[in-house]
């Protein structure tokens, strides 16, 4: 089939006779593609991308559809990089997948406290200069107070422990 008056939609002249020809792609794509996304099923019969996200789970953040389109068409979309992030890639914490997406992750840590086990100080959960220790990730327990979480690091003085 060829492409017909240079429109990149039209799959050209259709001459078999099983082919079952649909009015719209989302027509076609709820009747012969029903375990694709609709929303994506239709955008990549048109060439066109969707302001939604959907989870690169290889690379661990949410990609933008318009920006980087998903080519697994049974990927999950969503509306917001929240949902993306909650729901697509729940092993992450909001900061850490906000900022490994390319997003802006000022303001999203607790501000509590958790154990840096590598470094044996107690960070804070924030993007920063010490305490600041980066945002936590989902395993990481969080404390409310720098004297909780040191008490983690039993070995460790008082005076070392916070992250500096």
């Amino acid at each position: 089939m060829a492409s017909l008056g240079g429109d990149e939609t039209c799959g050209g002249i259709v001459e078999e006779s099983w082919v079952v020809l649909h009015d719209t792609p989302e027509d076609c794509c709820a009747h012969e593609y029903s375990w694709i996304d609709k929303e994506l099923c239709s955008a990549r019969s048109t060439h066109s991308t969707l302001n939604k996200f959907w989870a690169d789970k290889t690379n661990s953040k949410c990609e933008d559809d318009s920006v980087v389109p998903a080519e697994d068409l049974s990927t999950a979309l969503y509306d917001s990089i929240e949902d993306c992030c909650l729901y697509g890639l729940s092993w992450l914490s909001k900061g850490a997948c906000f900022s490994a997406s390319g997003m802006d992750s000022t303001g999203l840590g607790s501000n509590k406290y958790y154990v840096d086990f590598v470094n044996e100080k107690c960070a804070k959960d924030c993007v920063g200069a010490g305490p600041c220790g980066g945002l936590a990730q989902q395993w990481n327990i969080l404390y409310n107070t720098e004297d909780d979480c040191c008490a983690q690091l039993s070995w460790i003085p008082k005076k070392d422990c916070i992250k500096a």
